[in-house]
């Protein structure tokens, strides 16, 4: 099976969403058809458990691999179907991850996870993993598990599972996940980047006339093929629905894979971009509806900031929407007056880092700054690290969660005060989220995909004992990277690429 596809092949990036029945996301090219994508955890479970129990009935000791060495003769042979055997997150409240429609809540906007997936794709929304063998739980016998997370990204690569496909018009946010992941575990050499490339530049939208832009329309980036939409033989205007967030997504990808971004027509892309930004400062996403706040504030900073060419934004206006956010406990809302969060409050201050607004000592006294209140700021976040657990959660009296530690603890880091984190205590929390599938001995052996072990993938949850998904999983990364953890390449924080591909270092 091809992993790319041309862009104008008859391919699944041209299929209409309503034909999402049995076939698996593929990133780059054709579908895979996924006959277990509806199997749900326990389900699989327990058919592993009867396995072994039959097996024990009839004398033997393990199951097979399509690989592996017989230990008895007469033991059956175990496989499982494509790559889309894997832990996954489902559909987003509040229209996706990064995504701008919806009223799903403030905590679909950042985490983008209604609910968790099983191994093979089942909902299982607010579960739990019940079965404790399932899992190595204490946190001081944990290590992190590159190797294992290196071949979930690859998996997620490959082919996104079924459950994914609720995300179609967010896959280049998706492929942003895997790719920068890839990244930063130095892994870059899993990837066709010539293919990635193609594929990227192929969701650019354009102007039917050269220069001549119709309606106030952005000519960014689609999310995925769902969004792009040909004239009709009547040369009607083409719906364009490219996107800030998507178009951030694209231009991380890209640097990350090392293309040139100077080849991109970055004129036509900002001139139209700084239509979207509204007399307040803020941007909307899109050029017509869509909601206006921090996130994409963010997202045009990173563009402009990417692109070395800051004409398509009002720096002053937007610092002033920036400052208008801090809300009287020192955190940011997503607007002036709202509630604040940890990921509007990263939003907010990568944003100032990004447009020159926040110096590099920005804790010291003499840099005493008249944009935001830094030491409100400081006292804030650093309340969101929980004492329970030592992770970090992004509203006062919420749960802790994993992608904080990247949305509170990256602004930490911004600031210069991650030397304030009970570092010890945020990795234990981690690594209680990090995925490990852990049967007994005498069954692991037996579950196969594509000839390697089941139990090889890892993956961050969004909570202990609870499935991976890609989201919580590349912020997990970060965190990591945060932390200094040996072999990851740090971060260029203010970008949420590595620094690598920020700098070329």
């Amino acid at each position: 099976m091809e992993i790319f596809a041309p862009a104008s092949s008859s391919c699944f990036f041209a299929s209409s969403a309503s034909s999402f029945v049995t076939l698996s996301l593929n990133f780059f090219g054709n579908p895979s058809i996924n006959f277990f994508a509806s199997f749900s955890a326990r389900l699989v479970r327990a058919l592993t458990t009867l396995i072994v129990a039959i097996l024990e009935l009839l004398g033997t000791s393990s199951i097979t691999t399509s690989k592996g060495t017989k230990e008895a003769a007469e033991t059956p042979s175990l496989s499982w179907s494509s790559t889309t055997f894997s832990g996954a997150s489902t559909a987003a409240k509040g229209g996706g991850v990064w995504c701008g429609g919806g009223d799903g809540g403030f905590e679909g906007k950042f985490d983008g996870v209604a609910g968790n997936v099983g191994i093979c794709g089942g909902n299982l929304k607010n579960s739990t993993m019940e079965d404790e063998e399932l899992w190595d739980f204490d946190s001081e016998s944990l290590s992190f598990e590159k190797d294992r997370h290196i071949y979930y990204l690859e998996m997620m690569y490959r082919g996104l599972p079924a459950p994914y496909q609720a995300q179609e018009i967010n896959r280049l946010t998706l492929a942003y996940f895997v790719i920068s992941g890839l990244d930063i575990f130095a892994a870059l050499d899993r990837i066709d980047k010539e293919a990635v490339i193609n594929w990227v530049l192929s969701l650019q939208a354009h102007p039917k006339n050269g220069r001549t832009f119709e309606n106030g329309q952005f000519y960014g980036f689609h999310g995925s093929r769902s969004s792009q939409f040909k004239s009709d033989n009547n040369g009607a205007a083409q719906l364009n629905g490219s996107h800030l967030a998507s178009t951030y997504c694209a231009l991380a990808i890209l640097k990350t894979v090392g293309y040139d971004l100077s080849q991109i027509d970055s004129e036509v892309l900002l001139k139209s971009m700084r239509t979207l930004q509204q007399p307040n400062g803020c941007f909307m996403p899109i050029h017509t509806g869509g909601e206006t706040d921090l996130r994409f504030v963010f997202c045009a900073a990173a563009i402009c900031s990417m692109l070395k060419n800051w004409t398509g934004m009002d720096r002053e206006k937007a610092k002033e929407f920036i400052r208008n956010c801090q809300s009287y406990d020192g955190g940011f809302g997503l607007i002036p007056g709202a509630e604040s969060h940890g990921g509007a409050t990263y939003c907010a201050v990568a944003s100032l880092k990004l447009m020159g607004f926040l110096g590099e000592d920005s804790l010291s006294e003499k840099a005493s700054s008249d944009v935001i209140n830094v030491p409100l700021l400081l006292d804030w976040s650093l309340q969101k690290q929980a004492f329970e657990d030592g992770g970090f959660r992004g509203r006062a009296n919420k749960p802790t969660d994993t992608c904080y530690a990247f949305w509170v603890g990256g602004t930490l880091r911004i600031l210069q005060a991650d030397k304030f984190i009970n570092e010890e205590a945020l990795r234990g929390f981690l690594l209680t989220c990090q995925y490990k599938f852990s049967l007994s001995e005498s069954c692991v052996s037996g579950l196969t995909m594509d000839g390697s072990l089941l139990c090889q993938y890892g993956g961050f949850s969004k909570f202990p004992r609870v499935l991976p998904d890609i989201y919580h999983s590349y912020y997990g990364f970060c965190a990591f990277s945060l932390l200094k953890e040996p072999g990851l390449n740090p971060l260029c924080v203010e970008l949420g690429i590595s620094a690598i591909a920020a700098f070329g270092l």
